[in-house]
């Protein structure tokens, strides 16, 4: 379903989505002009109205209480750059592309890193050399994957960093774990 859904969102067809929300494409920002170039227009995104009933039951929604937290980090692609597969398979000793927010890895505590855990035993845990980080950015980190992951084994990401927004630091390291497993593949 995820794939149909996904294939007619690229044709540009609106797709009523489990009777919760219609998605369609639409553009980032206006356009001026009546006839730009392509190199003006801006991007697409993703919008999503709500179906009447979706929208009805939010209306009436109400808090307890409001607590103030830091946005912790997230993973919400993973592609590996020598195959180009998206979120599932990886290639050990090639480049790997984590897409998401706050996920840059910093910080001088010793548990700061990239790591890969073991799904059947967590106590595995194979970090990221410092060395193989290609790309450290807020939204995007690049790396080699470690060749000492075992081939037809999965794993799951682990990113711990003490980073927070621009140049702050938190003191404690924060953990985020990609909820992907990652199956190794020669």
């Amino acid at each position: 379903m995820k794939t149909e859904i996904l294939r007619l969102l690229a044709t540009g067809s609106a797709v009523n989505v489990l009777d919760i929300c219609t998605a369609y494409l639409g553009v980032k920002g206006g356009v001026s002009g009546d006839n730009p170039s392509p190199t003006e227009l801006n991007r697409f995104e993703l919008h999503c109205t709500p179906t009447t009933e979706a929208h009805a039951i939010t209306t009436n929604l109400s808090t307890a209480s409001v607590n103030k937290t830091e946005p912790g980090g997230f993973i919400n692609r993973i592609v590996d750059l020598f195959s180009s597969q998206a979120d599932s398979r990886i290639t050990a000793g090639r480049s790997l592309r984590l897409s998401g927010q706050r996920l840059r890895v910093t910080g001088d505590d010793p548990r700061v890193g990239i790591y890969f855990v073991d799904t059947l035993d967590a106590a595995v845990r194979i970090q990221v050399p410092a060395s193989y980080l290609t790309c450290n950015r807020p939204g995007q980190l690049e790396f080699f994957v470690p060749d000492q992951l075992a081939v037809g084994q999965s794993y799951r990401l682990e990113l711990v960093s003490q980073y927070s927004s621009g140049d702050y630091q938190v003191k404690e390291p924060r953990v985020y774990a990609s909820p992907v497993e990652l199956l190794v593949v020669a």
